[in-house]
């Protein structure tokens, strides 16, 4: 009797050795099945971070292109700025020549309009003073 309950005892305690390898193996696969879990991710991360440097170099030459292209721009805006205020000067000074040149006319005209009043009227009298010696 006392041999059959060391027996018992004694398969208990196989059994309960038994679950606890079962669980421990368990327990391994799953530590193990993490441990590849975490790889992949690690993996995956580093190919992301891969990414982000890649598009953050992209970024940084189209952000570069563009300062260049704006800088550009924005010599030629200024270029054309000046040249057009280049123009607008000459065209200022030529209208005020011409507006000048106007005026000096139109005083010429006025001149030789009252010039030509006086030949007229200076005519009209020496055309009567004709007619008064070829009637007499």
């Amino acid at each position: 009797q006392e041999h059959d309950s060391y027996n018992h005892k004694l398969r208990a305690l196989q059994e309960n050795q038994q679950k606890q390898n079962t669980l421990a193996s368990k327990l391994q696969n799953k530590i193990l099945e993490q441990k590849r879990r975490i790889l992949e991710l690690e993996h995956a991360i580093a190919g992301k971070d891969h990414e982000l440097e890649d598009a953050r170099e992209e970024l940084n030459s189209t952000a570069e292109t563009l300062e260049d292209q704006l800088k550009h721009a924005e010599s030629k805006l200024k270029e054309s700025e000046r040249s057009l205020q280049n123009e607008v000067t000459m065209i200022q000074d030529k209208y005020e020549e011409e507006s000048s040149k106007v005026l000096d006319l139109s005083q010429q005209a006025g001149k030789l309009r009252s010039q030509l009043d006086q030949e007229k009227a200076e005519n009209s009298r020496l055309q009567a003073d004709i007619r008064t010696l070829t009637a007499d």
